[in-house]
């Protein structure tokens, strides 16, 4: 039961939303008992719904249907599964309901369909022109945006009939208009993405299949044509970032995010900070350090408005990211106060944990080792996300205060070794995390080749690689 489409849809339903539809079984399937019995007994076991015994359909079936009025059933391991296809269903028609509620883009888009569709042209012309001044003006820019208004000025000239002639004139010029912007906006995000993407590829992938190699266009705007739409400038300076490299790119798209953030939406926002984040982070590992404080500011901006947090609470790998730029950045005190903050809001089992980690990391940064290391041992998780983290940071606090015995090594050895049978995680960071652990050992035994080590560090991805320079370049028994 734990499969069924409708326990998969229900996991991702808010809290508020979950009461909603409550309310709207209880009003629509009011004399439907066996509908109202099941979802009564499936929310019990919110917000995973992951009860291998109670969930179990033929357990579930017997405890749901123990009622007077379902003694008669034939088979109620077939009523449950039917049951379970009739709840889906209503949750399919709830979530429509929702999405139309008065007041939404969808609703009125639905009511001008309706009004087309029964020929009341004059109320349509009247609708259409109130989507466009209440919806339109404080709709922010985002694909959905270039779409409408593309598609709004197409339903007037080709849907509505009885214009005069300059009405009608002018009515095509605005639709042609909006094509132009409509057409740049898609054609440079996908360019930007297959720019991305092609970087990834080997050279003989792009020439197995004709057309797949083709040299990346160049574009050409007017001036003042990205001035009138300044996400499609950030795409065209970010198109032209990917195909270059060039520094001064990012910085325009930099500026310009930053000035436009606001009236941009979340989903495109997070986007157009993903592709800039990508770069300043490349940037960070071939060592231009001049580009944390411009990342750090990235995160501050997807923090303030919500992109980073648009699905919910930040990935993991995100939330330690953002602390471990900041202290790249310096901003020590921000990065406690965010922990502090975010920890608090998480609500989870786990917060606690993270939070030590996230203070513990902190710490390290400002070489405060004791502290840091008080915090590590604070932390109870046995979480992949958690673990990856905290281990090699336990094994650098501990070489920083000498504390480095045979359990040490027993748990560096270990974690080699739960990294090798680690099927989930990212093949990348399993070899950033073997390759630390191997030269970790290597400074703990001394006696090795400076020159060699330095150099096989920084050819090699690893983690804390700075760290690890450092301590090779000051190891007092280097050759």
């Amino acid at each position: 039961m734990e499969k069924s489409k409708f326990i998969a849809y229900l996991r991702n339903l808010s809290p508020k939303e979950l009461t909603g539809f409550g309310k709207y079984l209880s009003r629509n399937c009011e004399n439907q008992e066996a509908t109202l019995a099941v979802f009564n007994y499936i929310k019990n076991f919110r917000p995973d719904y992951s009860d291998e015994e109670n969930l179990n359909i033929d357990f579930a079936s017997a405890k749901i249907f123990e009622k007077p009025w379902a003694q008669n059933s034939a088979d109620n391991r077939i009523k449950l599964l039917n049951t379970l296809s009739d709840l889906f269903l209503r949750l399919k028609e709830f979530l429509i309901h929702q999405k139309v509620r008065a007041g939404s883009l969808e609703a009125q888009l639905l009511w001008l369909e309706i009004l087309l569709a029964r020929e009341q042209y004059a109320d349509a012309t009247k609708h259409l022109e109130q989507i466009q001044s209440t919806i339109m003006d404080r709709m922010p820019t985002g694909d959905q945006y270039y779409f409408l208004k593309l598609a709004l000025p197409y339903l007037d000239c080709y849907k509505i009939p009885g214009k005069g002639r300059f009405e009608g004139y002018k009515a095509l010029i605005d639709c042609a208009s909006s094509l132009e912007a409509f057409y740049a906006f898609t054609q440079l995000k996908l360019a930007c993405e297959i720019a991305s993407r092609r970087k990834f590829l080997a050279p003989e992938e792009l020439t197995a299949q004709d057309g797949l190699g083709a040299a990346l266009p160049g574009f050409n705007y007017a001036p003042a044509f990205l001035a009138a739409n300044p996400i499609i400038n950030i795409y065209y300076e970010i198109y032209q970032l990917l195909r270059s490299e060039d520094g001064a790119h990012f910085d325009e798209a930099f500026d310009l995010l930053h000035q436009n953030a606001g009236k941009i939406d979340l989903e495109e926002q997070l986007i157009l900070l993903t592709y800039l984040q990508n770069y300043a982070a490349n940037q960070l590992i071939k060592g231009a350090n001049w580009v944390s404080k411009k990342l750090h500011k990235l995160n501050l901006l997807g923090l303030r408005h919500g992109a980073f947090t648009l699905k919910g609470l930040l990935p993991v790998s995100q939330y330690y990211n953002i602390i471990a730029v900041a202290c790249q950045a310096g901003e020590f005190e921000w990065a406690e106060t965010f922990i502090e903050g975010y920890t608090l809001e998480m609500k989870t089992p786990d917060r606690t944990d993270k939070k030590f980690l996230g203070l513990g990391i902190v710490a390290f940064r400002q070489k405060a080792f004791q502290k840091a290391l008080d915090q590590f041992k604070q932390v109870q998780s046995v979480d992949i996300d958690d673990t990856i983290r905290l281990k090699p940071l336990l094994l650098a606090c501990c070489y920083e205060m000498g504390q480095v015995d045979t359990w040490i090594i027993y748990m560096s050895k270990a974690f080699s070794k739960q990294l090798s049978r680690e099927k989930y995680m990212r093949k990348d960071t399993i070899i950033a995390m073997k390759n630390f652990v191997r030269f970790f050992n290597t400074l703990h035994r001394g006696k090795f080749n400076k020159e060699l080590l330095i150099n096989k560090i920084q050819t090699n991805h690893a983690f804390l690689k700075e760290w690890l320079l450092e301590k090779a370049n000051d190891h007092p028994d280097a050759r």
